[in-house]
């Protein structure tokens, strides 16, 4: 079974590798966005809703970000 990778400062790593600091804003003051999706036979569901409610609250709790949605 291949490693499973999140997106970690800017790159995507294996998850094993991800670490977030006690001192990172979203530990210390909650200020966190996320959203789940599933997948069926291995293709993302309704994937565009998902990213766009993500940004939605990201731009609500003003967190910057450097990516965008692609089209």
């Amino acid at each position: 079974m291949s490693q499973r990778k999140v997106y970690y400062n800017g790159t995507f790593v294996p998850e094993t590798e991800a670490r977030v600091s006690v001192f990172d804003s979203a530990l210390m003051f909650g200020d966190m966005v996320f959203d789940m999706t599933r997948s069926f036979h291995g293709k993302q569901f309704a994937l565009r809703d998902h990213l766009e409610r993500l940004y939605a609250g990201i731009r609500m709790l003003r967190i910057p970000i450097r990516m965008s949605i692609r089209t």
